[in-house]
C-alpha cells in the first residue's frame, strides 16, 4: 500500500543552485539533497512534487513537498532523520500523512513571498544572507503607488523570464504590500502562482521607483508592454523567501 507524505520545509538557499535536481552530482540543489537522504531513510527514491520551484539563492520558511511512498516509516521518524542529517541548512518543520490525491503543487491555491531590503549604512553580518543590502534611501509611498496597478489578474510577461511556448504568464496577485520597519523595507506578495523571476522583477522595478529613477506611472506602461526588455532591474535572489503555501480557500 502506498500513502502520500507531506513535508513542510524551511531552508537557507544561499549555497544551493535552486530547488530543481540538475541530474549532476556536482550541482547542489535542494531537491537532490532531500531525495538523497529520503532514499536512505525510506529505502526507495521518491518522486517529489513541490509547491514552489525556488531559484538559486532563494530561501523558504514554508515550502511544501509531497510524494507517494510504500514505506511504513512514521512521519515523525522521517522528520527526525532528515533534520539530523540536514539541519540547520534544510529543516523539516512538519511531517504528516496527507489525504489520498494530495499534491503539493497541484493542490495549492496560493503562494506567499516576502522580499526584504536593508537600507542601513552598513550590512548586518547576521542577516546579510537573507536581505538585499543597499544603503540608498527608498521612498515607500511612491513604491506603493507604483505597486497598486499590479494587484489583480494580469499578464505579467514583462516581469517574467520567458516561460516557453504555450505557457501562460497570466497570474492573479491577491495582495501586494510594502512596509517600512526601521531600516528595512519589506515587500510581501501573495498570488495563485508566480512566473519564473516574477517577484524579483517586480521588486527590482519598485526599487527603481523608490530611488526616484522611475516614475510610478511607468509601471502601468511596463505591465501593458508585455515585453521583458522593459523591466529595468531584477532584485538579487538572497532577499527573497517563500513564506507559506496556501491550500483550500484563500
Amino acid at each position: 500500500m502506498t500513502r502520500v507524505l507531506r513535508l513542510t520545509l524551511a531552508y537557507d538557499g544561499t549555497d544551493f543552485r535552486g530547488w530543481a535536481d540538475q541530474r549532476d552530482p556536482a550541482i547542489r540543489t535542494i531537491e537532490a539533497t532531500l531525495c538523497d537522504h529520503l532514499e536512505r531513510v525510506l529505502r526507495e527514491r521518491p518522486r517529489l512534487s513541490v509547491a514552489g520551484r525556488t531559484d538559486a539563492g532563494v530561501h523558504s520558511r514554508g515550502q511544501v513537498v509531497s510524494f507517494t511512498t510504500s514505506s511504513g516509516t512514521r512521519p515523525d521518524r522521517i522528520q527526525k532523520a532528515l533534520n539530523a542529517a540536514l539541519a540547520p541548512e534544510i529543516v523539516v518543520t512538519e511531517a504528516s500523512w496527507a489525504p489520498a490525491g494530495f499534491d503539493a503543487r497541484l493542490s495549492a491555491t496560493g503562494r506567499e513571498y516576502r522580499y526584504v531590503i536593508d537600507t542601513a549604512p552598513v550590512p548586518d553580518a547576521f542577516t546579510s544572507r537573507f536581505v538585499w543590502h543597499r544603503r540608498a534611501a527608498l521612498h515607500v509611498p511612491s513604491m506603493r503607488t507604483a505597486a497598486s496597478p499590479l494587484a489583480g489578474e494580469h499578464d505579467f510577461r514583462s516581469f517574467c523570464r520567458h516561460p516557453g511556448a504555450g505557457r501562460s504568464t497570466i497570474r492573479k496577485i491577491d495582495r501586494l504590500t510594502i512596509a517600512r520597519d526601521g531600516h528595512l523595507v519589506v515587500v510581501r506578495l501573495r498570488a495563485n502562482a508566480f512566473c519564473h523571476q516574477m517577484v524579483r522583477s517586480i521588486v527590482g522595478t519598485l526599487v527603481r521607483v523608490g530611488e526616484g529613477r522611475l516614475d510610478p506611472r511607468e509601471v502601468v506602461r511596463i505591465l501593458a508592454a508585455g515585453d521583458r526588455a522593459t523591466t529595468p532591474n531584477i532584485a538579487p535572489a538572497r532577499g527573497l523567501t517563500l513564506e507559506r503555501v496556501i491550500y483550500g480557500r484563500r
